[in-house]
C-alpha cells in the first residue's frame, strides 16, 4: 500500500512540476503594505537572461564578462573530489581565473527559479567540462539586484557527481518525527488548506501548509503503518498521522532586511503571513507525514509495515593489531600519496614532518569496525594541519582522507572513493534484508554499488541562500 501510495505521490509531483515549467507562470506574492514603497519582484525572466550571460561568458571565455556577473558581496563553495573550499568574491575570481585558461564547455539542465521581492533562488544541473575532464551535479545560486541589475550573491555546487537512484522498497527518511514523503514538491493550489503560517525553525525560516485530504486517494486518508528505525538498533511500528508541506529556507540577508523593514528602500516590517508568503516561495517543499508511534523517537529511517525488523550493529573502536594493517592500506592509496604531495610543496609554518598525517595532528586517526554477519566492516578517517575557516581563508597545509574498506580474509579492500568523503557511520544494517549490508550515518544511508559505497538515501537540507563573508 505505501509503495502506490508514494508511486502515485510522486507522479502527480511530476505531473504538477513539469505542468508548472511549461506554462512558466511567475511566483504569486501577496500585495505590499499600505504606505509601503512598491518593490518590484525579480522576474524569471530577467533571472533567465543573467544564467544565459553566465553561460556565455564561460563557453566564450570571457573572464571580463563573467567577473561582472558577480555581486560585491558574493559567498561561493567549490567542491573538487575531496575539498570544499569558501570563498569570497576576490577568493573566488582568482579561483576562477584559473579556469579560463582553457577552453570549457558549461551546460544547464532541470533549470528551476524560485523569485522573491530582494533575491532569487537558482537550481539546475550543472554540466562542466574541460579537456578530459567532466563534472556533474546540481548547484544552486542567490541572485540579488545590485547597481541597477542582477547580480550573483552565492554560488555552491552541492555534489561533484551524481546521488545515487533513491532506495527502492519505499525507505523512507525520517525528519524530526516526519517521514518525508516527497522532496521539492511543486505548488499545487487544490491540495491546500489555508495560507502558509511560519513555524519556528532551528535555525532560517519555515512555513508549513495543511494539505487537504479530501483531494487525495481515499486509501491514502487512513496513513499505513511504517517500521522505523533507529540508530541504537530500536525497531517500532508507527502510523503515518496528518500530512502537511513544510517549506524552509536561509534567506539572502538582503531578503531578511526587507521582511524586517531595515533596507533603506522598505522601512516598514512585513506582516507574518507575507512573510510566510515569501518563505513558501523561496524554500523547498517538503510532503511529511506525522508519524505516530511509542518509542524510537530518534529514529532516521522508515521501511514498509511488512518487513522484518533490521540486524543493526554498531561500529566498534578497531584494535591494535587492526589499526595496523588498515593504516598501511590508508598509506598506500593513491590519494594518499597526492595529499603527500602537496604536502611536500607547502611552505610550512610549523617544523616539517616526514608523513602530511603527522603535520599538526591534534588526535590519532579514527579506525572504527562493523562487524555485522553479512560483511565486516572498517571505517577509517585521518586529518592534519589547519583546515580552513571559509570566506577565502588559507592555511600553511590541511589534508584529510576518509575511506572505507571490507576485510576479507583479513585483507582490506577499498569499498569507497577516496576523493569522496565518507560521513563516519553510526551503524551497519541489511535494511531490505536481501544480504547486502548498507551503512546508515546521520545525513545518509550508504548502499554499495559495483565495488564501492555511495549515497542511496540522504537527509533533506535547509536551502542556505545567505553570504557568510
Amino acid at each position: 500500500m505505501i509503495a502506490y501510495w508514494l508511486i502515485l505521490l510522486l507522479t502527480l509531483a511530476g505531473a504538477c512540476q513539469r505542468l508548472a515549467l511549461a506554462q512558466a507562470q511567475p511566483a504569486q506574492t501577496p500585495p505590499p503594505l499600505a504606505g509601503a514603497p512598491a518593490r518590484p519582484m525579480l522576474s524569471e525572466a530577467e533571472v533567465r537572461a543573467l544564467l544565459d550571460r553566465w553561460l556565455a561568458a564561460q563557453n566564450q571565455g570571457r573572464f571580463d564578462l563573467y567577473q561582472a556577473l558577480y555581486a560585491s558581496r558574493f559567498y561561493g563553495v567549490r567542491r573538487s573530489g575531496s575539498r570544499t573550499v569558501h570563498l569570497d568574491r576576490a577568493g573566488w575570481l582568482r579561483d576562477r581565473a584559473r579556469m579560463f585558461g582553457k577552453p570549457m564547455q558549461v551546460e544547464v539542465a532541470d533549470l528551476t527559479v524560485h523569485p522573491g521581492s530582494s533575491s532569487a533562488q537558482v537550481r539546475f544541473t550543472q554540466s562542466w567540462a574541460s579537456g578530459s575532464y567532466r563534472d556533474v551535479g546540481p548547484k544552486v545560486m542567490v541572485i540579488v539586484r545590485e547597481a541597477g541589475g542582477l547580480r550573483i550573491a552565492r554560488e555552491e555546487l552541492l555534489r561533484s557527481e551524481r546521488l545515487a537512484p533513491p532506495a527502492p522498497g519505499g525507505l523512507l527518511w525520517v525528519l524530526e518525527g516526519e517521514a518525508v514523503l516527497a522532496r521539492q514538491l511543486p505548488e499545487e493550489a487544490s491540495w491546500f488548506r489555508g495560507p502558509p503560517v511560519l513555524i519556528a525553525a532551528r535555525s532560517g525560516y519555515a512555513a508549513v501548509r495543511d494539505l487537504d485530504v479530501t483531494r487525495l486517494p481515499q486509501e491514502h486518508r487512513a496513513g499505513p503503518r511504517l517500521r522505523l528505525v533507529t540508530p541504537r538498533g530500536q525497531s517500532c511500528l508507527a502510523t503515518l498521522g496528518p500530512l502537511r508541506v513544510r517549506s524552509w529556507v536561509r534567506p539572502h540577508f538582503g531578503e531578511v532586511q526587507t521582511w524586517q523593514g531595515q533596507s533603506a528602500d522598505n522601512p516598514h516590517p512585513w506582516p507574518q503571513g507575507r512573510i510566510a508568503a515569501a518563505v513558501w516561495s523561496l524554500g523547498e517543499r517538503l510532503l511529511l507525514a506525522r508519524l505516530q508511534a511509542e518509542g524510537c523517537q530518534d529514529a532516521l529511517l522508515a521501511l514498509p509495515e511488512q518487513a522484518p525488523a533490521p540486524l543493526v550493529v554498531p561500529g566498534k573502536e578497531a584494535d591494535a593489531a587492526l589499526r595496523k594493517v588498515v593504516l598501511g592500506a590508508l598509506s598506500k592509496l593513491a590519494a594518499y600519496a597526492r595529499i603527500q604531495q602537496r604536502f611536500a610543496a607547502a611552505t610550512l609554518s610549523q617544523p616539517r614532518t616526514a608523513r602530511w598525517e603527522d603535520y599538526r595532528s591534534a588526535a590519532p586517526p579514527q579506525v572504527h569496525l562493523y562487524e555485522h554477519p553479512r560483511a565486516s566492516l572498517v571505517y577509517v578517517s585521518h586529518q592534519a594541519g589547519e583546515p580552513p575557516q571559509g570566506c577565502g581563508d588559507e592555511t600553511d597545509f590541511y589534508g584529510a582522507l576518509s575511506v572505507l574498506f571490507e576485510l576479507q580474509g583479513g585483507r582490506p579492500i577499498l569499498r569507497s572513493d577516496p576523493d569522496t568523503p565518507v560521513e563516519r557511520p553510526l551503524v551497519a544494517l541489511d535494511v531490505e534484508g536481501d544480504g547486502q549490508v548498507e551503512l546508515l550515518t546521520a545525513q545518509e544511508l550508504l548502499r554499495r554499488q559495483g565495488e564501492v559505497y555511495r549515497p542511496a538515501l540522504a537527509a533533506p537540507v535547509m536551502p542556505d541562500h545567505d553570504c557568510p563573508c
